[in-house]
């Protein structure tokens, strides 16, 4: 086997910006959860939340003051069935958002510390 590989900087971090999944909003600090829940379009938010697991859509609630978590959970309770198809577009959505914000330097997305970019 060969040494450890560690590769350029700069190479790993684009890729995990890609793997940035609607899950990984929760780690966001609330201010920038909050700035990325006030910008989604249309019904993006309730849809993304609706087929979101029970933890996940907890955090993004609790983020909010209590009159826009009650409207919030009300748009989404009158919502009936929804498509998983429409779910995911909703949460890539947001993802896509949070990353447009984070391009912009609005926002700042958690990333992995540098010991977590090394091959070993």
């Amino acid at each position: 086997w060969s040494q450890p590989t560690r590769l350029p900087d700069g190479i790993l971090g684009p890729i995990k910006n890609k793997m940035f999944v609607f899950d990984d909003l929760i780690n966001l600090n609330p201010m920038d959860l909050a700035r990325v829940m006030r910008g989604a379009p249309g019904n993006a938010l309730p849809m993304a939340l609706r087929g979101a697991k029970k933890e996940i859509r907890d955090h993004f609630l609790n983020a909010l003051p209590g009159r826009s978590r009650d409207m919030l959970e009300e748009e989404m309770n009158t919502m009936g069935p929804v498509r998983g198809r429409d779910v995911r577009e909703a949460q890539s959505g947001l993802v896509d958002y949070a990353k447009e914000l984070a391009d912009e330097e609005v926002i700042r997305l958690p990333l992995a510390s540098d010991d977590d970019e090394e091959f070993i």
